[in-house]
């Protein structure tokens, strides 16, 4: 127990101080109404009368006139036209009243006063002001783009409706940022890059979402973003009974994110369109553990034993205990990202990585990912590739392919490995939770490379189980049983002898946490199962620069007992490419290395992985 202590309290101190350092609060910028163009302006689709946004660029900086944050001419609402409604949306509706729940956040945006030159709009001391919200082009999942550019225009007078916004717009957002030169991706839709948009752009609330329609149901994703804190603050994803207009939905979404509860039988939550994957699943299933059968029965009977018999294995009596230690290869942290962390994935598992960590990780894959990779570890090779995707909105899957051996060629193992997650959306008791597992054919050989080396082949199935859940928005929890169980059927064909080899299960259980949107924080533990199995803690830290730089390092400790405790450091890199405006797919090569203390040995990983 005293070790354990030590080991807990050693990573509670390390993810205290990295949480008080994660992620510094970034200020946003001053901006200042800059003087009148000389040149013609736009009409608005919405506004007619608006003056468009303008980012003008900054004077070079000097002694005398340090350079200034981005200018902005703010869109002149006081008298603008309400103009381009949803077709079919109710007036009504769209100019009735503000909600109690709305007021009062009305009164709360309102009584924030101009207490100094670099306030969000300048005004008279103790004048109330609007508060400045930019808005985003609603996105559609499902092919919807004319409902989508609709609705936000609906959005746009639904917002200035409620007289707390000083508004601005998407396609004077678009010309800023052209002006003022400031790169984003073009599909902007993740809180990272809506950050991005709104501190250059001196914005003190940002909103963004996406429409989708099945059928003749409408469905709408909301957020309302705050630039100071850099999160999300307020979140609506809710879907309209078969029939309820478009507007109606996209009213009761607004009306959400500004606090209202919103209830009834024409208004439910949404969870994603829906995804029908499922050929794929069962085609790519089907392929990957049809091939690792055959390989595992062809590889078992090659060579054939006039002398092998079913027998105990030699040496072994029922009062003698197993070893709880794995042999198997499949326990080798084999991607880069998962290596670079100190293996600490159970409770990330969120990608094609996570493939060989915890099957229920695929519950929450959001896109189709490969990976090809390679790691050398003292005298071994290992190769492995992996897919996941989505085969319904709420069930994910990967599929693997592992191949371990030595230059000698003494040994090599073969995994063929299918992991499948399903995410529970509702429940009473606790958030998003999800399960998983992972079906496992294998494959081994050992040559004898002397007169007294054994030689033999076997095959096997093993499964692995796991689950997941989602505290918060933040933070998930992650357990992982691995080889529960896993079987080995071997043929010895030195000594003629065939026996079965069960694996040792082991349990492990980790956490994560998203420190903001450049900061990632995990840990992972292993509970031994066995008196021969050692408790193991990690943790791993991730911080991403310029979204296209991840630095990661991390640290994994044994604790057997004071002889074979020893220390396991990691680190790597992750690089991330633009190649999806090319060629429609993202592109990262992630880089790790390990240093153990126990002996000084080179293990590096290179993993490639394509996003689509």
């Amino acid at each position: 127990m005293r070790y354990i202590k030590m080991a807990l309290l050693g990573c509670v101190c390390i993810a205290s101080l990295t949480f008080g350092q994660a992620r510094p609060q970034a200020q946003p910028q001053t901006v200042q109404p800059a003087a009148q163009s000389a040149q013609p302006q736009a009409q608005h689709p919405v506004q007619p009368g608006a003056e468009p946004l303008m980012v003008h660029p900054a004077p070079a900086q000097s002694d005398d006139h340090p350079a200034p944050s981005l200018q902005i001419e703010p869109v002149d609402t006081a008298d603008a036209a309400k103009a381009g409604a949803f077709e079919g949306a109710d007036a009504e509706k769209v100019a009735a009243p503000v909600s109690e729940a709305v007021a009062d956040e009305s009164a709360a945006v309102q009584d924030e006063t101009v207490a100094a030159a670099d306030g969000p709009t300048a005004a008279a001391p103790g004048q109330r002001t609007r508060t400045r919200l930019g808005v985003l082009w609603l996105r559609s999942a499902t092919g919807h783009d004319k409902l989508a550019s609709d609705l936000t225009r609906t959005l746009i007078d639904r917002l200035d409706s409620l007289g707390l916004y000083e508004m601005y717009y998407p396609e004077d957002i678009e010309k800023a940022l052209k002006d003022a030169r400031v790169r984003v991706p073009a599909n902007c839709s993740d809180p990272q890059c809506v950050h991005d948009i709104g501190k250059a752009l001196g914005m003190r609330r940002m909103v963004y979402g996406s429409v989708d329609m099945t059928g003749s149901r409408y469905a709408v994703s909301l957020n309302m973003f705050n630039v100071a804190t850099g999160r999300v603050t307020e979140t609506a994803s809710i879907e309209g009974a078969p029939g309820v207009p478009a507007a109606d939905v996209l009213f009761s979404a607004v009306d959400r994110i500004h606090g209202k509860s919103v209830t009834g039988e024409h208004i439910t939550d949404y969870y994603g369109p829906p995804v029908n994957n499922i050929t794929e699943f069962l085609w790519t299933t089907v392929a990957v553990q049809g091939a690792g059968i055959f390989y595992a029965l062809v590889n078992y009977g090659v060579g054939g034993s006039e002398r092998a018999n079913d027998v105990e294995y030699s040496g072994y009596n029922k009062n003698e205990t197993l070893s709880g230690i794995s042999a198997s290869s499949n326990q080798v942290p084999l991607f880069a990202r998962p290596a670079a962390l100190a293996n600490a994935y159970t409770a990330v598992s969120d990608d094609a990585y996570g493939v060989l960590y915890n099957p229920a990780g695929m519950a929450w894959v959001t896109r189709r990912e490969a990976v090809v990779a390679y790691q050398y570890r003292f005298g071994m090779d290992l190769l492995a590739v992996s897919y996941a995707n989505r085969a319904l909105r709420d069930l994910g899957f990967g599929q693997a392919v592992m191949l371990a051996t030595d230059r000698d060629g003494a040994m090599t193992e073969m995994y063929y490995v299918t992991a499948a997650g399903y995410k529970i959306n509702q429940n009473y008791l606790f958030g998003p939770v999800s399960v998983g597992a992972s079906l496992k054919f294998m494959g081994n050989t050992v040559r004898a490379l002397s007169l007294d080396s054994p030689f033999g082949q076997s095959y096997g199935v093993g499964l692995d189980i796991g689950a997941m859940w989602e505290l918060s928005r933040d933070i998930r929890y992650g357990v992982l049983v691995r080889d529960f169980p896993a079987v080995n059927k071997w043929k010895n064909r030195t000594t003629g002898e065939r026996y079965t080899e069960y694996q040792p299960p082991t349990l492990h259980m980790g956490g994560s946490y998203r420190a903001g949107y450049s900061a990632f924080l995990t840990a992972d533990g292993q509970i031994p199962l066995y008196a021969d199995q050692p408790w193991v803690m990690a943790g791993g830290i991730e911080y991403e620069f310029f979204r296209m730089l991840a630095l990661r390092i991390g640290l994994q400790r044994e604790i057997l007992d004071d002889e074979s405790a020893w220390w396991k450091i990691t680190g790597g890199a992750g690089f991330r490419f633009d190649t999806a405006s090319r060629w429609g797919k993202d592109t990262s090569l992630d880089f790790a290395y390990e240093y153990n203390t126990l002996y000084h040995f080179t293990v590096v990983n290179v993993s490639l992985m394509v996003g689509f």
